[in-house]
């Protein structure tokens, strides 16, 4: 296998990147490259095909150690700024490729070892997946950008929101989907009643659905535990949408980094490291990459 070491700069920070080119099986086969990207801890997974104009971007993190030079921040002083700079260098290194494409499992890890879905939950408060704010991804598949917009539309509606009580949104949608989720927590019951009576007086007080969602996350900050289990099926159920299942694709016409310089360096700036894996999206299965099912571009 084929190894390229990189140095990429932007104006704050510093990463590494490699490029691995495994020998083909056969000769008719498409070549492909791996793209590691990060600093000390490898936080990037990238995967190309020669002359194919898509990406996969199939593993991402935020880790301190993603950067080289120093802590990296989170956010946009941090991991936007690091994706912008990958999707840079893959398109220094392959001209060719004009979208990155994904499926979107980023998380929140809550209290109690469990995970909200970081595509439903900014959703619910802005409108968009944080892939959708930060990088404008849309969709692949046909119809769901339509589904979004009439599930906005819904979630700002007043009269919408008048046509629950609390009573007829608690057996709708959360006792099944609460019940489900708290089922082997110890002291289930007791946690059922406390956050119904948190929930009950913000849901009584807000006129839309999005500000129920907002005024809850800012009355209860940092414990995104209060939606486990019943936000995810709620936005289902009533938007018919699927963000998990969903491949999505952003251009990789991002808006340029300042100062960003890119070089062919001898060592790895990557070092193994005992962080956890990709905890941000799954890595897609390679089927699905080179062939299957076709999916519309968004753009």
């Amino acid at each position: 296998m084929q190894k390229t070491n990189w140095k990429v700069t932007t104006g704050d920070f510093v990463f590494g990147a490699t490029i691995r080119k495994p020998e083909k099986l056969f000769s008719s086969d498409n070549q492909q490259y791996m793209i590691e990207f990060g600093g000390t801890a490898k936080c990037i997974d990238i995967t190309v095909y020669k002359n194919d104009e898509k990406a996969w971007l199939t593993g991402l993190k935020h880790d301190e150690l993603c950067a080289v030079n120093k802590p990296l921040a989170t956010g946009d002083e941090g991991t936007v700024v690091m994706v912008k700079a990958a999707v840079a260098f893959v398109k220094f290194k392959f001209p060719f490729v004009t979208h990155f494409e994904f499926l979107d499992t980023s998380h929140i890890d809550c209290k109690k070892k469990t995970q909200l879905s970081l595509a439903y939950f900014h959703f619910a408060k802005h409108g968009n997946t944080w892939y959708g704010s930060k990088f404008d991804a849309k969709p692949c598949v046909v119809g769901m950008d339509i589904q979004m917009r009439d599930l906005n539309k819904w979630m700002d509606s007043v009269s919408e929101k008048q046509k629950y009580s609390f009573a007829k949104f608690r057996a709708e949608h959360l006792e099944l989907e609460i019940e489900h989720a708290y089922k082997d927590f110890k002291r289930a019951d007791a946690m059922k009643t406390k956050l119904f009576e948190v929930i009950r007086p913000v849901f009584d007080e807000t006129r839309t659905f999005r500000e129920f969602i907002t005024t809850l996350d800012t009355r209860i900050p940092k414990n995104c535990i209060v939606f486990y289990g019943w936000l995810e099926p709620f936005l289902n159920n009533i938007g018919n949408v699927n963000f998990h299942d969903t491949h999505w694709a952003f251009s990789s016409d991002l808006p340029e980094l300042p100062r960003m310089k890119i070089e062919k360096i001898k060592e790895n700036l990557m070092r193994p490291t005992t962080r956890p894996q990709f905890d941000w999206m799954s890595t897609i299965p390679s089927n699905t990459m080179t062939g299957g099912k076709r999916f519309r571009l968004p753009f």
